[in-house]
């Protein structure tokens, strides 16, 4: 590993916050890891890095409130613009919030349509539960759909 000189610093320090490739175009030497691990030993930020908002505790607020109902997706939609439902999820992970437990209501709507119409349609009757949800929650309760056999034709006719 060679030490870097002033004027690479002076380039990182200049260049990084467009883009690690920027730097990586003037320096071929320097590997994309390396410079990526010089920039925060130096505290220089990439642009990204600077766009990314602080959580507000109106937004935790927001969180705490609706997730438990809405889900990610609509928290997100409706009232958390400029947040992705990915980063709804992960912060009412960190809050500590989790969605509603299951009602005896959904479990009879599991029951009674997760045979016919599979996950999907189930998880569209269902308010803000997904399609992953829904088929966990199946196999909890031990609601499968059921297993198609291949028959082989000799079989029918017999």
């Amino acid at each position: 590993m060679t030490k870097w000189s002033d004027d690479e610093y002076e380039i990182l320090h200049r260049l990084y916050p467009v883009g690690c490739r920027a730097v990586q175009a003037l320096l071929p030497h320097r590997s994309i890891g390396t410079i990526k691990v010089i920039a925060h030993r130096h505290g220089v930020q990439s642009a990204r890095a600077k766009a990314r908002r602080r959580w507000t505790a109106e937004e935790d607020a927001i969180i705490r409130a609706n997730f438990p109902l809405l889900g990610s997706k609509r928290t997100a939609r409706l009232l958390l613009t400029g947040r992705t439902p990915d980063q709804v999820c992960r912060r009412a992970w960190n809050l500590g919030v989790a969605y509603r437990t299951w009602t005896a209501e959904e479990d009879g709507k599991i029951r009674l349509h997760y045979r016919t119409f599979g996950p999907d349609l189930t998880a569209g009757l269902l308010v803000a539960r997904t399609t992953r949800q829904v088929r966990a929650r199946a196999g909890v309760i031990g609601t499968t759909t059921p297993k198609l056999r291949v028959v082989e034709p000799e079989r029918l006719a017999a």
